[in-house]
């Protein structure tokens, strides 16, 4: 399509859409007021055939004949035929119904209920107002008014037609004159756009002569006087002005095709460089983000300039929350570190601080924190590491502990070894005098005889010092002791990992005498304030073990249990620390439990009893090992299971279940 022709096109466009734009302004205008006219009309003459009937009514009460039918009835009539009189002269078509829909006065047609049921619930409903309905089948626009007093209902109404016979009159006069003043207009701009265009078709001609370099087929300019042909004259030295750039920018071309060559493989190259140091970044990264500790950057003024995944995951805070803060704000435990930072980048040396403890969760953790100074292109900074030694110091504790125990527990053994030979004399010797001070024996009546003293005398002595009561009390603690020192030596002596069929009754009394033995250096418990109640079932057969394993496992949880009622003594209520030992089988399973009525367990602290390294009680008391190896020893070594049940307040039960038949061949006993 040509300039030409589009031009003629727009104008058209142009001329009809502000032709359509005022009629359509026009005919909104005409259509709203028509219809307000319209509606003002029906609500007026709505309002005088209610005024009639008011009149009317006022009438009849101020009579007094209100109640009586017979004068309501000839009052009705009399308006109704008043209202068909006068129906010629008014706007709109009076229409008088019962509340049942039945008409009163209609003339257009003989039917009983002309208005459809729909449209009179909608009237009855509002009571007054306007709307569209459907009379004698076809649509109206009515204003009505329901009269309760006398069941009437008032309609006003015109049909669809009626109402908007202006707007559509006005419509077809207005489409006719759209279309004389588009053509109109058209036509006048057709004229007035030939003195433009033909100009601008000349310097398209030559706009693309000179995008083609054709200099000669540039027309000369025009004479006209007028701005355009001031434009043709411009175009005509820009046409000369460019042809001479024209030839000296193609001189420069040459030299800028060589500069661009040379700049191209410069940029080739420092590309090159820009992706090697992506990837070496990327690779620093990810060997940074891969680490198990966390690794931090810091600048001279110790913001945060690095922050590794595992500082994300440990923190919760991401790596963009924390870039750019002071470190002490970003970690606050490092806060007391920021001395030794700062030292550390001034003197240009690592920094090691070993062993730090810190609070966490409501526990105390160990880590050790590397300061790394670094230098890069003049800007100074630091890497911190942060390495959690927590579990590696407290295995060197319990590596310490353990082998102060096996020292203990070696020189508990020698001591028991030694104690025997002079106990053993001691329990022999009071045999020999228990033996020798009865005068019922031939050579100890030799003996008397010999000395003068008859053995009745001697007995008489004997009673009266109560000297057998005491060479009985000699022989009885000496055995005691022999059994204290029994027990210790098979309690002390290694497991050499094989089963044997072990009375767990037997166990069970042996490990609380071992436990009510125990001498407890910080007084915190002591055996003989506590009951003990044993209910053990006769019909439990001896369960392949290794003895001295539960012992173990059974002196813990005795341990635990004394200390767990001692301290919370008060939270008992004056009830008797009272420890219950039970015993019996269930199928396959020789069950074992120990419950005590102490203060309880919490059940955030039941959750991890069996955790290695968890413990409640103050540092250097407990080590946090004792349940969680006793958890190994029933489930691993003995493929049992060991539970706890507690409720605060009320103590607690462990419960044992060991296999009475073991996968492994049982030797004999």
């Amino acid at each position: 399509m040509t300039l030409r022709r589009r031009v003629h096109v727009a104008g058209l466009a142009l001329v009809s859409l502000i032709a359509l734009a005022t009629t359509a302004a026009a005919v909104l205008t005409i259509d709203r007021l028509a219809r307000d006219l319209n509606h003002k009309l029906l609500a007026s003459e709505l309002a005088a055939y209610a005024r009639q009937v008011e009149q009317a009514q006022a009438v009849l009460h101020a009579t007094g004949l209100a109640g009586v039918r017979e004068y309501v009835e000839r009052a009705k009539a009399d308006l109704v035929a008043e209202f068909r009189a006068e129906a010629p002269s008014r706007f709109g078509r009076l229409t008088v119904l019962t509340l049942n829909g039945r008409a009163v006065l209609h003339d257009a047609s003989d039917r009983d209920a002309p208005l459809a049921r729909g449209c009179l619930k909608k009237m009855l409903t509002s009571g007054k107002g306007a709307q569209e309905c459907t009379l004698d089948d076809s649509r109206r626009v009515a204003h009505f008014l329901v009269l309760p007093d006398w069941d009437w209902l008032l309609l006003v109404s015109v049909s669809n037609a009626e109402m908007y016979q202006t707007r559509n009159t006005f419509l077809l006069n207005a489409g006719a004159i759209f279309l004389l003043v588009s053509l109109l207009g058209w036509w006048v701009f057709v004229r007035l756009s030939r003195s433009i265009v033909d100009p601008l078709l000349r310097l398209a001609d030559a706009a693309r002569a000179l995008g083609a370099g054709d200099w000669e087929r540039v027309p000369p300019p025009s004479a006209r006087p007028d701005a355009l042909g001031e434009l043709e004259r411009s175009f005509a030295d820009m046409a000369r002005s460019l042809r001479h750039a024209n030839r000296e920018l193609e001189d420069r071309a040459w030299s800028l095709r060589a500069t661009n060559e040379r700049l191209g493989v410069e940029m080739a190259e420092r590309l090159r460089t820009e992706q090697e140091l992506e990837r070496a970044r990327d690779a620093f990264g990810a060997i940074l983000d891969s680490m198990p500790s966390i690794v931090i950057g810091v600048d001279r003024q110790c913001r945060v300039t690095h922050w590794n995944r595992t500082a994300e995951e440990v923190t919760g805070a991401s790596a963009g929350q924390a870039v750019g803060l002071p470190v002490d704000q970003a970690l606050p435990r490092l806060g007391r570190h920021l001395d030794a930072i700062r030292a550390a980048m001034d003197e240009g040396r690592p920094r090691r601080l070993d062993k730090q403890a810190f609070r966490q969760d409501g526990q105390i953790f160990q880590e050790d924190v590397l300061i790394s100074p670094m230098r890069d292109s003049g800007t100074t900074g630091a890497v911190i590491r942060l390495d959690d030694v927590t579990a590696r110091v407290r295995m060197e504790e319990l590596m310490v502990q353990t082998e102060k125990m096996m020292s203990v527990g070696g020189l508990a053994a020698g001591m028991a070894h030694e104690l025997n030979n002079p106990l053993a004399g001691v329990l022999t010797g009071a045999q020999n005098l228990q033996r020798r001070l009865d005068p019922d024996l031939e050579l100890n009546r030799a003996a008397l005889d010999r000395a003068g003293c008859p053995p009745e005398g001697l007995r008489g002595y004997l009673a009266a010092r109560k000297v057998g009561k005491i060479v009985e009390s000699i022989r009885e603690a000496g055995q005691r002791a022999a059994e204290i020192i029994r027990n210790m030596l098979e309690f002390s002596r290694g497991s050499a990992g094989s089963r044997r069929p072990v009375d767990l009754a037997r166990t069970l009394d042996r490990s609380l005498e071992l436990a009510g033995n125990e001498y407890d250096l910080t007084k915190s418990y002591d055996f003989r304030k506590i009951a003990i109640v044993r209910d053990y079932a006769p019909d439990v057969p001896p369960v392949p073990c290794v003895g001295s394993e539960i012992e173990q496992v059974l002196l813990n949880i005795l341990r635990n249990a004394a200390q767990a009622m001692a301290l919370g003594e008060q939270a008992m209520g004056g009830r008797r620390p009272t420890l219950t030992l039970r015993l019996r089988r269930e199928g396959a399973h020789a069950v074992l439990e120990i419950a005590d009525n102490g203060p309880g367990i919490p059940e955030a602290t039941r959750k991890r009893i069996f955790e290695p390294f968890f413990t409640t009680k103050a540092p250097g008391v407990g080590t946090g090992l004792g349940l969680s190896v006793s958890y190994f020893i029933v489930t691993e070594n003995h493929g049992g299971s060991i539970e706890v049940t507690s409720e605060p307040g009320q103590g607690t039960c462990f419960r044992i279940r060991l296999p009475l038949a073991s996968e492994t061949p049982v030797p004999a006993a």
